[in-house]
């Protein structure tokens, strides 16, 4: 899909009168997907996922603690790495209450 949209993109530059839907059409690729290329929008690939809350940084702490616990043979369980992920997003360390003894 990207090779088409860049040979309809490098198309256009070399006939600038042609129209957009029909150079589409031609090369196989969306209307829109063409006009906004022109307008200077990227591709979609490569870019960061929007629903990801978790940074680079913070994505390899999760996965480095995850290799952590499969080291020490404890079960990763989805609770652990839940409550992992839980604090990195809170930014910082759990706290744990205290209870007095007696």
């Amino acid at each position: 899909m990207e090779a088409r949209t860049q040979a309809a993109l490098r198309h256009i530059e070399n006939f600038p009168g042609a129209k957009v839907a029909t150079v589409a059409r031609e090369f196989g690729v969306t209307r829109d997907r063409l006009r906004c290329r022109l307008q200077g929008r990227p591709p979609k690939i490569g870019q960061r996922a929007r629903n990801t809350r978790l940074s680079q940084p913070e994505e390899k702490a999760l996965c480095r603690y995850i290799d952590r616990l499969d080291n020490v043979n404890l079960a990763v369980r989805v609770e652990f790495v839940t409550g992992a992920a839980n604090c990195i997003l809170r930014g910082g360390l759990a706290r744990v209450a205290l209870l007095p003894w007696g």
